[in-house]
């Protein structure tokens, strides 16, 4: 039997339950006798009716269960076992919380479809773990979970793509590198904040588009930043500050415009935050 849920190929069945239930995912598929109760009433010779006869019928039915209203059988196996995998570390009870916001998100989106449960655990705990900044790494985390590190690390990058935070698992932390940048460049306050949420927005698009997020592409978010803010940083000033040239910004700069849905001329139409948020004429 193919679950519907995952597509994984094999369950167990628990006789005293009459539960078949999915090996991988954890869907319950319930098999349930039914009874009819008939009513067949006899009358005594005053005329009245005696007690009710019930008949039982051999009919069978079979429904995919889901729980909705409740807790089901795979999500408290997966929170129990994600538990069990923060246990081993200095994590407080809003992380076991984020656990529970973030699956229920990921699982109404079908994120981790094919995925065991042990798989999912170890990825969420994992992406969380990073996102917090909490020291661990794949190896100590395969010792901790018993599940392999190439697993772990792919769906923790699934969920850190559905969460838009791509960042998290880049070869280098672009936000760090970004605000480096911006030090140097000594830009402050909200210019900061906008110039931050534009290299947030497109380390997202250029993951999805497997580009590395390079020294060039950088200073040309700063710049296209500035634009839009009117902030005066020149590609000359980000050359002399940063590990990028004017003819590798300009080339960046046009591959960021395809990528943004928008051209040179139409900086001065939008905000920052009308980009990030997709909003165009």
């Amino acid at each position: 039997m193919v679950c519907k849920e995952c597509g994984c190929l094999t369950s167990s069945f628990d006789e005293r339950l009459g539960e078949t239930v999915c090996d991988s995912c954890g869907l319950v598929e319930i098999s349930h006798f039914i009874e009819d109760t008939v009513a067949n009433w006899k009358v005594d010779n005053t005329g009245r009716q005696l007690g009710s006869q019930i008949l039982k019928f051999g009919k069978l039915r079979n429904t995919n269960v889901r729980y909705n209203n409740s807790i089901n059988m795979s999500d408290r196996r997966m929170l129990i076992l994600s538990a069990t995998t923060l246990s081993h570390y200095n994590i407080s009870k809003d992380t076991l919380d984020r656990v529970r916001a973030y699956y229920r998100a990921i699982k109404n989106e079908h994120v981790l479809k094919g995925h065991s449960i042990e798989e999912r655990s170890a990825g969420l705990t994992y992406f969380i773990l990073r996102e917090l900044s909490i020291a661990t790494s794949l190896r100590k985390h395969q010792t901790i979970t018993d599940v392999p590190s190439s697993r772990i690390s792919k769906v923790a990058k699934k969920i850190a793509r559905f969460h838009r935070k791509a960042h998290i698992f880049s070869e280098r932390n672009i936000m760090s590198v970004g605000s480096e940048l911006l030090d140097k460049l000594e830009v402050y306050g909200n210019d900061r904040i906008e110039v931050l949420d534009m290299i947030e927005y497109v380390n997202i698009l250029l993951n999805e588009r497997d580009i590395r997020y390079s020294d060039n592409f950088l200073a040309s978010t700063v710049w296209i930043v500035s634009q839009i803010n009117d902030m005066k940083i020149t590609q000359k000033k980000l050359v002399s500050v940063w590990n990028c040239s004017d003819g590798a910004i300009r080339v960046a700069l046009k591959q960021l415009y395809i990528i943004l849905g928008i051209t040179k001329a139409e900086l001065d139409t939008y905000s920052v935050n009308e980009i990030i948020h997709g909003i165009r004429i």
